[in-house]
């Protein structure tokens, strides 16, 4: 009745989750922000005056774990940005780290001023750094921002990166290159408890075997599946290597993120 009569995109828990979820564009998201806010919006909106009000911050972060939790938070960076511009945010979760690294889509940063990936808290404290004058832009760690207005963007999503479109160091440290090469010998020891399908999965998404991680779009053209049962399936298994039962390294490593 409440998606009838109030709101169509109504759900108690993943509310809009069809905005985000395997949409190959920004343009759905982009009508709905643009649009009249709903009931459920004002809602929200209202909440988040009331506690940026209590709290007075200068730096929000917005977490968003799976598609459900997008449209929410583009809402919530949208009142923020109007009624309080001189705030900072930054958006970064699970949604973020296996979807937002491989699009190309400048209008993100209409609504957030930074967008950053998973590599434990050290992109958060350097932004920090960042934001407090001890950091310039080019040493950001893994964490995108936009460097013009205008700039042109490839629809083309395995010809470019947002790394190569927006500011930010999105080359490796060779601390980075430590610490992914440890988690693929990690995650190696453990893929032959996997079914299959997840361990092919894993497999081509890490790079294990060939050494080149692959996209979300080119493991569903091979499985034969949408980019977002791809990444419910990478999300489930990453969270099953996390278990107790698997080794302390690997969960150390997936925890951390």
């Amino acid at each position: 009745m409440l998606r009838d009569a109030v709101d169509s995109r109504f759900e108690f828990v993943r509310y809009g989750e069809s905005l985000a979820g395997s949409q190959a564009t920004f343009e759905p998201l982009a009508a709905a922000l643009t649009a009249p806010p709903t009931l459920m919006d004002e809602k929200l909106q209202a909440l988040t005056l009331v506690a940026i009000e209590k709290h007075q911050p200068t730096l929000v972060l917005l977490s968003v774990p799976f598609p459900g939790a997008v449209y929410a938070a583009f809402r919530i960076a949208q009142c923020i940005k109007q009624h309080h511009p001189r705030i900072h945010i930054a958006m970064g979760g699970g949604f973020v780290n296996t979807e937002l690294r491989e699009l190309t889509e400048p209008r993100v940063f209409d609504y957030v001023d930074f967008v950053t990936l998973d590599s434990g808290e050290r992109p958060l404290l350097a932004l920090l750094e960042h934001l407090e004058g001890n950091r310039s832009a080019s040493r950001l760690v893994r964490t995108f921002i936009r460097k013009s207005a205008d700039e042109p963007v490839s629809s083309d999503e395995d010809s470019t990166t947002w790394g190569d479109k927006f500011g930010g160091d999105t080359t490796d440290s060779p601390a980075d290159v430590a610490q992914r090469r440890e988690l693929v010998d990690a995650v190696s020891l453990e893929l032959d408890h996997l079914p299959d399908r997840d361990r092919r999965i894993i497999d081509k998404r890490f790079g294990i075997t060939s050494g080149e991680p692959q996209t979300l779009d080119a493991v569903a053209d091979q499985e034969g599946v949408t980019r977002e049962r791809i990444r419910q399936i990478e999300q489930k298994t990453l969270a099953r290597l996390r278990h107790p039962n698997n080794s302390q390294r690997l969960r150390s490593y997936l925890e951390s993120d």
